[in-house]
């Protein structure tokens, strides 16, 4: 009797972070590092704005981690469950949530790439550099 075994290699957490696949949950995502959604910093207000710098600062996190650079391109808000998140297929538009919709773990978009926290560490998934 042989016995194979096969190892997948997924890139490290970032400060928390990860960015999921598309129509991948953020409960997935996290589950490929053996780790548990954090929806807090998913409902920071700070992803309830058109101003971008917030979704550039995680991008900018995990840039060299996930590829090409990511920024985002223009601001869309959204009411669905899936964001913060962006859209690869128009140039990165990303999604940021009206204020009194929250974002869940459990949502997932065929368009879109969810930001992730995947960390209940204190100090993990921030959304600045203050």
């Amino acid at each position: 009797t042989t016995t194979t075994t096969t190892t997948t290699t997924v890139p490290d957490l970032i400060q928390g972070w990860t960015l999921g696949e598309l129509n991948e949950s953020c409960d997935e995502a996290c589950a490929r590092f053996a780790a548990t959604c954090n929806v807090g910093p998913l409902n920071n207000g700070n992803f309830e704005s058109s101003d971008l710098a917030h979704h550039n600062y995680v991008l900018g996190l995990m840039n060299g981690a996930f590829g090409a650079p990511l920024t985002c391109g223009s601001p869309q808000g959204n009411s669905g469950a899936y964001t913060p998140s962006v859209e690869p297929s128009t140039g990165n538009k990303c999604r940021y949530h009206y204020s009194g919709f929250t974002a869940s773990c459990v949502s997932k978009s065929t368009t879109y790439r969810r930001f992730c926290c995947c960390s209940t560490a204190s100090g993990d998934c921030p959304v600045s550099a203050e």
